[in-house]
């Protein structure tokens, strides 16, 4: 498995941007008219974000979603010629504000756009050194793959076991924490927060970190377009430090959520429909249960 990946990858990688996000298409039409149970969760998840046409708007994350995947061959791809050509940028100002004031700060992110090459392509146009933090996945050597492909000379990249400690390691070295926040999670590493009118667990861990280190999250999306990509940056959003620290958790993790519908109502196709988001969702009882 893992040679055949690592084949794929290579074989992808040397294609024109163009042709690679052409081939991804396609496979996402196909997978659209294959994967019956994934095709209604984007429609469900499509119409609980109120689009208008909720199965063209599945259908087209179902493109998107397929050209994250391949895009991920491209990380090795990206130095200055990549941003010249392919990366425009907007909010860059409130990263600058931040740095200028020397002010901490951890970058949050969504499953939005290319959201494998978010954090190489950011961190790079940007100019800073950037630990990812990602989902461990159930196979050994998807988990070794992504290691190998996410980590550079700008980046390092860990799973969410045993992160927090790893943080502090890499803080004291200039590196800035991002993370992918916006898929349900267990229990045990989350809070209950509003998102799109429902009740869902949300990742704590970055929260707890903001909310205990006074420190504000900064989101950035890399958002695909017709010439290439577009790095969106929005406000910074910090803790309340008049709260209690567990409320401070829960307002950062309710207003962070807040955060990423709006980035998803402006570009709601290149959000990941395919993911059961939902499937966790406390009721008014404090009951679990789940909309698909």
């Amino acid at each position: 498995m893992y040679w055949l990946i690592r084949l794929s990858l290579f074989i992808f990688s040397r294609l024109p941007l163009r042709l690679l996000q052409t081939v991804a298409a396609v496979c996402g039409v196909l997978a659209w008219h294959i994967l019956r149970k994934r095709r209604n969760v984007a429609v469900k998840n499509a119409e609980i974000i109120g689009v208008a046409d909720p199965e063209l708007c599945a259908k087209n994350s179902f493109r998107h979603t397929f050209k994250s995947y391949l895009e991920t061959a491209y990380i090795r791809r990206i130095d200055q010629n990549f941003l010249d050509k392919y990366v425009t940028c907007e909010g860059k100002e409130h990263y600058d504000a931040l740095r200028q004031n020397n002010i901490p700060f951890v970058f949050i992110n969504a499953h939005m756009g290319s959201w494998d090459l978010s954090v190489p392509v950011i961190t790079a146009r940007y100019g800073f050194k950037g630990l990812a933090v990602g989902r461990e996945m159930n196979s050994r050597a998807l988990n070794r793959i992504l290691e190998e492909e996410r980590s550079g000379e700008q980046v390092v990249y860990v799973t969410e076991k045993g992160y927090i400690e790893k943080v502090a390691e890499y803080e004291k070295q200039g590196y800035v924490t991002g993370s992918l926040l916006d898929h349900a999670i267990t229990m045990s590493n989350s809070v209950t927060a509003p998102f799109f009118g429902l009740k869902v667990r949300t990742a704590a861990g970055i929260a707890a970190i903001c909310a205990r280190k006074k420190m504000p999250m900064l989101p950035s999306y890399l958002i695909r377009t017709k010439k290439g990509f577009h790095i969106v940056t929005h406000s910074p959003i910090y803790p309340d430090t008049t709260l209690k620290p567990k409320e401070r958790i829960e307002d950062l993790a309710a207003r962070m959520n807040s955060e990423f519908e709006k980035i998803i109502r402006e570009y709601p196709d290149q959000w990941y429909l395919l993911h059961r988001r939902f499937k966790k969702v406390i009721g008014d009882d404090g009951e679990t249960h789940s909309v698909y």
